[in-house]
């Protein structure tokens, strides 16, 4: 079992849940509720079934995906702990919850936009505990609590537009349907929690033990990215911007086929980056426009006005050639 528990993922949780910045704001921060990636459209391009998948665990719905969708084997990978602590609460509440008592404990908002005084209830968590791995009930059982006292504090943002039930459900038929829950239900009721690799995607070769056909990157990529041109105060010279984004790009690229390609099965794929509202013809950068990374547009999962204007999202992805 790759997973290593912590005592001192308690303390930084307990930190996150009483709004005190953590010791270590890589490895310990707040988590995302739910995915801002279709699920449905992605699976149209990497096809999940019977393959074995490494992927992100932010708020866990890429791995719920993976699991709808039928995936064999799925691990999960990321540089901030607490993210496998979502994840495995998002699979027990979905494998001991029935639909309506999930959306009670797991959608912050109602219809009619109306705040959901049940989110994160205590009374349902601890019909949860006894179906998690332990220390991860420990865990939930301890910062909830705290979480709840302190209006869930750095831990989580519950009220914010993305987490109305139409852009919850929205490219996730796990969520959107009762049948497409129950059919979740049943395939989580099969299987054990899914390892966890703590690691950023520039370290994640050094760290994973198998290969995988679908290394799941998620949008880590083009944010980190957007992180260091931000720390490097540039995006006041639009020129001075596209140079070095460009070349931060291809540099950062590099490093990435270093670490991940050696852990891709022959044939297999790399999802190496998710563009949310966007098209491939309004995006000029290098990612974009180059030879070596396929794209597609999908239906996005937030309509047009709640980030940007377009409807459609770009999925980047390579397919690494192996040396003979």
């Amino acid at each position: 079992m790759s997973t290593n528990f912590k005592i001192n993922d308690i303390i930084e949780g307990l930190r996150l849940a009483n709004d005190i910045r953590t010791s270590d704001q890589l490895k310990y921060e707040g988590v995302f509720l739910y995915t801002t990636e279709n699920q449905e459209g992605i699976n149209d391009i990497i096809s999940y079934e019977g393959k074995d998948v490494v992927t992100v665990a932010a708020s866990g719905d890429q791995y719920l995906g993976a699991v709808y969708y039928g995936a064999k084997k799925i691990d999960l990978f990321d540089i901030n702990r607490i993210s496998y602590y979502m994840a495995c609460l998002k699979i027990a509440s979905v494998r001991v919850l029935d639909y309506d008592e999930f959306i009670m404990f797991f959608h912050p908002l109602l219809e009619g936009n109306r705040i959901n005084k049940n989110f994160w209830n205590l009374k349902t968590l601890r019909r949860l505990l006894p179906y998690m791995p332990p220390f991860v009930g420990l865990f939930w059982d301890t910062v909830m609590y705290e979480a709840r006292k302190n209006d869930f504090g750095r831990l989580c943002a519950p009220l914010q537009e993305r987490h109305l039930f139409y852009n919850i459900v929205s490219g996730l038929p796990f969520y959107k349907t009762k049948n497409g829950y129950y059919k979740l239900q049943a395939l989580l009721r099969k299987r054990d929690y899914p390892d966890f690799y703590e690691s950023d995607i520039l370290d994640l070769g050094k760290n994973l033990v198998s290969s995988y056909d679908i290394v799941y990157l998620s949008n880590i990529f083009g944010s980190n990215l957007a992180e260091k041109l931000e720390d490097m105060g540039i995006f006041n010279n639009i020129f001075t911007n596209k140079i070095i984004a460009n070349s931060l790009q291809k540099r950062t690229l590099r490093k990435v086929f270093a670490s991940v390609d050696p852990h891709v099965n022959e044939g297999g794929i790399v999802l190496l980056n998710y563009r949310r509202n966007s098209s491939v013809d309004l995006e000029k950068d290098w990612l974009t426009n180059n030879d070596l990374i396929e794209l597609a547009e999908v239906d996005s999962k937030y309509p047009p006005g709640s980030y940007w204007d377009t409807e459609t999202d770009i999925v980047y992805t390579y397919r690494p050639r192996k040396k003979q």
